[in-house]
């Protein structure tokens, strides 16, 4: 019963995740698409990603690992300076660069299968952290940026978030509410 429940869950967020990545995106305007093509290859990211402005996420989320998809809050456009959307980007494009977005689903099959164990998801919480880490680590050396332009995007970006998460989506400020 408890593979069930967690299967379904897992059904749903796909299906919802799926859902986001077509439906309330927009295409940004040429000067945003250029910037993102610049970090794309700042990161040194060779395969193509889509970039879309969204009306329904609340925070810059990645979706998908063999066409992968950044998702950016329409009203978070406007509340960020240009230097603080380029962090974000860089650390969407840092979970595309390392294919956490595959490997999270596998992460949360393994949940599926050992849901009854607690060490599986005391260690699943750490993975997910240090994933999040990895990434704050490579926008800080891809980006050149200063840690101090960088917490306070991040502290500006989970301000904005309402944190309704889903568990597959990449997203800036992790999973675990663990900001």
């Amino acid at each position: 019963v408890g593979a069930l429940i967690m299967g379904l869950r897992l059904a749903g967020s796909w299906m919802y995740l799926n859902d986001l990545g077509k439906k309330g995106i927009q295409n940004p305007t040429d000067e945003w698409n250029l910037l993102f093509r610049d970090l794309c290859t700042k990161m040194g990211i060779q395969r193509p990603v889509r970039f879309f402005i969204s009306d329904r996420v609340q925070e810059p989320i990645t979706l998908r690992h063999l066409k992968p998809i950044v998702l950016f809050p329409i009203g978070l456009v406007t509340q960020l300076s240009i230097e603080q959307v380029e962090v974000v980007l860089l650390h969407e494009l840092a979970h595309i660069k390392r294919w956490d977005y595959l490997v999270n689903w596998l992460q949360s099959l393994l949940e599926l299968l050992f849901f009854y164990h607690p060490a599986v998801w005391w260690l699943s919480g750490q993975v997910r952290t240090a994933r999040e880490h990895c990434c704050d680590d490579l926008v800080l050396q891809a980006g050149n940026q200063q840690k101090m332009l960088y917490a306070q995007t991040l502290t500006q970006v989970s301000a904005y978030s309402l944190n309704s998460k889903s568990k597959l989506a990449m997203s800036l400020s992790g999973n675990n509410n663990s900001f």
